[in-house]
């Protein structure tokens, strides 16, 4: 981002575990920074070596090679406070809807989005809806899991997602998995690798992606452990106690 900071400004702190600016340039644009010095590293157990900015970045280029059209883009920046990632605001907008309010579409594309990264954080703080009505994914920091241990608060673990734990054990839409079809899964895996993921969250999400691929939907043959909805009354997968 070359443009000119014109204002910095916290966003409620109270709201986040992880310390996050709204940023104004000179231009009127905003985005939302996420500076890596700010990243909490004791609430959530489990967040691998890299950390959350990749994880940010990361999800931005998985919905950019899958065609999704989903995530605000997403990427690295040096700012005010150090490095850490910055994503466009998604302006004007207001807060979620129930997910069975959007599209079917939308509802699958969620779906394929928060499965294929590994999404543990999918409530619904951490998705908007667009003045269309559309969704809007924000706060990825707590995806591209290395094991199923990964992200692990308790009763809170594995794929956290109403998306997910609704599309489990269905199909998609053809156009949907024709799509993912189209995805070339080395330039993909090449791209995440450039942001620093570890090895084992690059090869999770592209094996997520294949079985959608291979199955038509998400069947959880590529995910070993739980897959819940965001406030678990609904367990879709469990694997352990």
């Amino acid at each position: 981002m070359d443009l000119a900071v014109q204002s910095i400004a916290p966003m409620n702190a109270n709201a986040h575990l992880n310390e996050a600016y709204v940023v104004t340039f000179e231009d009127g644009s905003q985005g939302l920074y996420k500076p890596v010095t700010g990243e909490d590293t004791t609430t959530v157990t489990g967040v691998p070596p890299s950390g959350l900015a990749p994880r940010e970045v990361g999800a931005s280029v998985v919905d950019r090679h899958l065609g999704l059209g989903l995530t605000p883009a997403t990427t690295n920046w040096d700012g005010p406070q150090g490095p850490g990632s910055l994503q466009r605001m998604a302006m004007p907008n207001t807060p979620s809807n129930d997910p069975g309010d959007y599209t079917s579409s939308e509802q699958q594309r969620m779906a394929v989005l928060d499965y294929v990264i590994g999404n543990s954080d999918r409530h619904n703080g951490n998705y908007l809806t667009d003045q269309n009505g559309g969704v809007v994914p924000i706060d990825h920091g707590y995806s591209f899991p290395v094991d199923q241990d990964s992200f692990d608060r308790g009763p809170i673990r594995g794929i956290r997602s109403d998306f997910v734990a609704n599309e489990y054990g269905t199909y998609m839409d053809q156009d949907i998995v024709d799509g993912l079809n189209r995805v070339d899964s080395d330039r993909l895996g090449d791209d995440l690798a450039r942001l620093g993921l570890e090895e084992p969250a690059i090869d999770g999400a592209l094996s997520r992606l294949d079985e959608i691929r291979q199955n038509g939907g998400i069947t959880g043959a590529n995910w070993p452990g739980r897959i819940t909805e965001a406030h678990p009354l609904y367990v879709a997968r469990e694997t352990r106690p």
